[in-house]
Protein backbone atom coordinates (compact mmCIF):
# COMPACT_ATOMS: atom_id res chain seq x y z
CA UNK A 1 0.00 0.00 0.00
CA UNK A 2 1.17 3.55 -0.71
CA UNK A 3 0.25 6.88 1.35
CA UNK A 4 0.18 10.26 -0.82
CA UNK A 5 -1.20 13.52 -0.66
CA UNK A 6 -3.26 14.98 -3.75
CA UNK A 7 -5.04 18.33 -2.90
CA UNK A 8 -5.47 18.25 0.87
CA UNK A 9 -6.55 14.34 0.52
CA UNK A 10 -4.77 11.13 1.98
CA UNK A 11 -4.45 9.02 -0.74
CA UNK A 12 -4.18 5.83 0.06
CA UNK A 13 -3.33 3.06 -2.97
CA UNK A 14 -3.93 -0.41 -2.96
CA UNK A 15 -2.89 -3.25 -4.79
CA UNK A 16 -3.75 -7.03 -4.76
CA UNK A 17 -6.64 -8.19 -2.44
CA UNK A 18 -8.34 -6.69 0.64
CA UNK A 19 -9.02 -9.26 2.29
CA UNK A 20 -8.65 -10.54 6.38
CA UNK A 21 -4.47 -10.66 6.04
CA UNK A 22 -4.47 -7.09 4.84
CA UNK A 23 -7.49 -5.29 6.33
CA UNK A 24 -5.40 -4.30 9.92
CA UNK A 25 -3.01 -2.41 7.38
CA UNK A 26 -5.47 -0.34 5.49
CA UNK A 27 -7.42 -0.09 8.96
CA UNK A 28 -4.08 1.44 10.81
CA UNK A 29 -3.56 3.63 7.42
CA UNK A 30 -6.87 5.56 7.90
CA UNK A 31 -6.50 5.70 11.79
CA UNK A 32 -3.21 7.46 10.85
CA UNK A 33 -5.09 9.70 8.75
CA UNK A 34 -8.15 10.68 10.61
CA UNK A 35 -5.15 11.23 13.88
CA UNK A 36 -3.15 13.85 11.61
CA UNK A 37 -6.03 15.75 10.52
CA UNK A 38 -7.25 15.71 14.01
CA UNK A 39 -4.31 17.64 14.91
CA UNK A 40 -4.51 20.03 12.07
CA UNK A 41 -8.07 20.85 13.52
CA UNK A 42 -9.06 19.78 9.88
CA UNK A 43 -11.60 17.00 8.83
CA UNK A 44 -10.16 14.34 7.27
CA UNK A 45 -10.51 13.78 3.72
CA UNK A 46 -9.12 9.94 2.77
CA UNK A 47 -9.20 8.82 -0.33
CA UNK A 48 -8.54 5.04 -1.40
CA UNK A 49 -7.16 4.52 -4.97
CA UNK A 50 -8.62 1.29 -6.27
CA UNK A 51 -7.52 0.58 -9.84
CA UNK A 52 -5.11 -2.09 -8.30
CA UNK A 53 -7.57 -3.89 -6.31
CA UNK A 54 -8.34 -6.96 -7.82
CA UNK A 55 -10.08 -9.03 -4.89
CA UNK A 56 -12.09 -7.81 -1.42
CA UNK A 57 -13.81 -10.25 0.54
CA UNK A 58 -16.29 -9.22 3.59
CA UNK A 59 -13.95 -8.40 5.83
CA UNK A 60 -13.00 -5.63 2.81
CA UNK A 61 -16.37 -4.62 2.71
CA UNK A 62 -16.67 -4.31 6.23
CA UNK A 63 -13.22 -2.11 6.97
CA UNK A 64 -15.04 0.18 4.00
CA UNK A 65 -18.27 0.64 6.22
CA UNK A 66 -16.02 1.27 9.70
CA UNK A 67 -13.58 3.40 7.98
CA UNK A 68 -16.69 5.77 6.48
CA UNK A 69 -18.70 5.53 9.87
CA UNK A 70 -15.22 6.93 11.68
CA UNK A 71 -14.17 9.50 9.03
CA UNK A 72 -17.79 10.99 8.90
CA UNK A 73 -18.03 10.86 12.48
CA UNK A 74 -14.90 13.33 12.60
CA UNK A 75 -16.77 15.25 9.70
CA UNK A 76 -14.44 14.39 6.95
CA UNK A 77 -15.00 12.42 3.37
CA UNK A 78 -13.99 9.07 2.13
CA UNK A 79 -13.81 8.73 -1.51
CA UNK A 80 -13.10 5.22 -3.23
CA UNK A 81 -11.43 6.20 -6.61
CA UNK A 82 -12.21 4.07 -9.71
CA UNK A 83 -12.60 0.35 -8.24
CA UNK A 84 -13.21 -2.35 -10.92
CA UNK A 85 -16.82 -3.34 -12.01
CA UNK A 86 -16.89 -6.40 -9.48
CA UNK A 87 -16.50 -4.29 -6.93
CA UNK A 88 -18.34 -1.65 -7.98
CA UNK A 89 -21.52 -4.44 -8.17
CA UNK A 90 -20.52 -5.84 -5.01
CA UNK A 91 -20.99 -2.19 -3.42
CA UNK A 92 -24.42 -1.68 -5.33
CA UNK A 93 -25.76 -5.12 -4.51
CA UNK A 94 -25.10 -4.34 -0.87
CA UNK A 95 -26.55 -0.88 -1.37
CA UNK A 96 -22.94 0.34 0.24
CA UNK A 97 -22.60 2.80 -3.41
CA UNK A 98 -25.26 4.75 -1.34
CA UNK A 99 -22.82 5.88 1.25
CA UNK A 100 -19.40 5.02 -0.47
CA UNK A 101 -18.77 7.93 -2.67
CA UNK A 102 -16.83 6.76 -5.88
CA UNK A 103 -14.94 9.05 -7.92
CA UNK A 104 -12.93 9.17 -10.83
CA UNK A 105 -9.71 11.45 -8.95
CA UNK A 106 -9.45 13.48 -6.35
CA UNK A 107 -11.40 16.91 -6.39
CA UNK A 108 -8.69 19.66 -6.72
Amino acid sequence: MNVGHRHGWVVLTLRGELDIATVPVLHEHVDDAIRAAAERDLPPQVALDLIALVFCDSSGLNLLIRAWKQITASGGRILLLQPRRRLRETLACAGLDRYLTIAATVPA
